[in-house]
């Protein structure tokens, strides 16, 4: 867990929420897409699938 933390302190974009700094870091760790219609989290990098 904590190098999902590290991550998401680390990630680049305009989204401050720190949860959702945090499901985006998880995303991008395992690799794995996350289901959200929030826009906002694709400044941050993951693949989203309701975008």
């Amino acid at each position: 867990m904590t190098v999902h933390a590290l991550r998401a302190g680390a990630l680049s974009g305009e989204h401050r929420d720190p949860f959702d700094r945090m499901l985006a870091a998880q995303s991008l760790i395992e690799g794995l897409p996350l289901a959200s219609v929030d826009k906002a989290l694709s400044s941050l990098g993951p693949e989203l699938l309701w975008d």
